[in-house]
This record gives structure tokens, C-alpha cells and sequence, in this order.
């Protein structure tokens, strides 16, 4: 991630990491890659999804009563992952953008479609339902007051087949505040 001013490192271990076969990270392991990668100066912690697993809600919860007790990261922020609503719903009613909001995480990464081919075989919907239910998503989290990122899926694949609406989707992101 970068800004004008500097870089920002993003981690994706403690979900991108979990994925792998065999691998299952307790909360207290997650809290362990927590400290290591917060020594090592890492900005953004994308710290798994706490609408889709008990176990990453279970870590959510423990981080919240370790900082309630004073122990604050020195250099990290956690981020909760989620998706966008789903095609004809509303973020309000959906429960993976819910739980990433009462997971308590100051950064929400949002995860879309950027591919118009994905939004019409994967999600079988519009693009322009698409950019609503990005641009409602991210806009859902931004006002409970987080921090958003827009993961965009399958963006350059989506770029080589159609580059105006893959472009279109990160301007809805932004738009929105992510």
C-alpha cells in the first residue's frame, strides 16, 4: 500500500497463511504472528475473517481484551477481511460485513469483484449491481467509522479482458472511501 508520503507494508499471513492444507493457526498462535510481525515494523496485519470462522472470531475477541489490558501493538494495525454484500441485499443485513465491523478491527479490508467476466459466472449478476454492492460495502464500513481497503479481486485478469470496468470498480471502491 502506498500513499504520497510513504510505503506501507500489508501482511496477509494470519489468513492467506491459515489457507494452506494443515495449516491451522489457534488464537493464541495468531496472537504470537501478531507481536513477531508488530516487532518487525509491519503496518497493516490482515488478521482473517471473523464473520466466516469461529476461530478467527475467537482471535478477534482475545485482541480486543489484550489491548483492553494494555497491551497495544507498537507499529501494527489488524484489519478484519470480508466481501461485499451480496448481489439484491444491502450491507446492513449482511452478516460477514457485520461481523467485521463488531470484530472491533480500526481497518476492514472489502473484497469485490473486479472482473466483469467473475461478476457475471461467479456472482451471475450486473455490473452495475456490482459497482452498487462494492461501493454500498465499503461505504457500510466506512460509516462505522473504519479504515477500508479494497482488495479487488481478480483485477488483472479483469483488466486485460475489459479495462474500463475493472477500472470502473476500484473508482466505485474509492468513491465509497476505500
Amino acid at each position: 500500500i502506498m500513499s504520497r508520503e510513504r510505503l506501507y507494508l500489508f501482511d496477509t499471513t494470519l489468513r492467506d497463511g491459515g489457507q494452506a492444507g494443515g495449516v491451522t493457526f489457534s488464537p493464541r498462535d495468531k496472537i504470537a504472528i501478531v507481536e513477531t510481525l508488530d516487532g518487525l515494523g509491519i503496518h497493516v496485519l490482515e488478521a482473517g475473517c471473523p464473520g466466516s470462522t469461529p476461530a478467527d472470531a475467537a482471535f478477534f475477541r482475545e485482541f480486543a481484551d489484550r489491548e483492553a489490558a494494555g497491551r497495544k501493538l507498537a507499529s501494527s494495525r489488524l484489519a478484519a477481511f470480508t466481501f461485499t454484500c451480496k448481489p439484491g441485499a444491502t450491507p446492513a443485513r449482511d452478516p460477514l460485513l457485520k461481523a467485521a465491523i463488531a470484530s472491533g478491527a480500526p481497518i476492514i479490508v472489502v473484497c469485490g469483484k473486479a472482473s466483469a467476466t467473475h461478476v457475471s459466472e461467479v456472482l451471475r449478476t450486473t455490473p452495475d449491481e456490482n459497482l452498487r454492492i462494492v461501493g454500498e460495502s465499503v461505504a457500510f464500513c466506512r460509516t462505522a467509522g473504519r479504515r477500508v481497503i479494497f482488495d479487488a479481486e481478480h483485477f488483472f485478469d479483469g483488466f486485460k479482458c475489459d479495462q474500463a470496468y475493472s477500472l470502473a470498480v476500484i473508482d466505485a471502491a474509492a468513491a465509497a472511501g476505500a
